[in-house]
Parts: C-alpha cells; sequence; structure tokens
C-alpha cells in the first residue's frame, strides 16, 4: 500500500483572475488540498501544468497552480515531472540565491 500525502495547491501569483482559479478548483481558504498517493505526485503536478518552483517562477499563463508545500515533494521519486521542480540541494542553493 502507497502512503498518501496532503499536497496544497494555490493560484500561481502571477495570474489575473485568481478568483477564477478558486472558484474553478472550489477552493477555501485560497487553497486546494489534495490527498494522493505519494508516487502519483508527479505526474499529477505535471498533468494539472503546476509551478514547482521554490519562488513561482514559471508563466502563470500557462501554470495557473502552484505548489504551496514544496517541501513535501523532496524525496518523491516522481517529482521530477514537476513543472520547475528541483532537487532539495539545488532549492536551497536557489533560495540563497
Amino acid at each position: 500500500m502507497n502512503a498518501t500525502q496532503n499536497f496544497f495547491l494555490t493560484p500561481h501569483s502571477g495570474v489575473e483572475q485568481p478568483e477564477a482559479i478558486k472558484t474553478d478548483y472550489q477552493m477555501k481558504d485560497e487553497m486546494f488540498i489534495i490527498d494522493m498517493q505519494v508516487p502519483l505526485v508527479g505526474y499529477a503536478m505535471r498533468w494539472w501544468s503546476v509551478d514547482c518552483t521554490p519562488i513561482h517562477l514559471l508563466d502563470p499563463r500557462s501554470h495557473h497552480l502552484y505548489l504551496s508545500n514544496l517541501q513535501t515533494l523532496f524525496g518523491v521519486e516522481s517529482a521530477i515531472l514537476g513543472h520547475g521542480y528541483l532537487s532539495m540541494a539545488a532549492t536551497s542553493q536557489t533560495m540563497r540565491g
């Protein structure tokens, strides 16, 4: 049996109409929470075009959602499939500048 994890999706910070995104995903408290089997997460992030960068770097016109609890991807094999995902070491380096 595969473990599950909560993943928090929010409207991308650069999206022009965040209210439309919130309505489309029936978000409560500015967030859409998905409880998903961990091995499937990378595939889902790619399918939904979720921005998996540490600081919302991808184009909001094609990435309407942002993964707000990015740390949940660390150690997940399929995470590499997420748009813009970097390993924990690369993320730390990016955040330090």
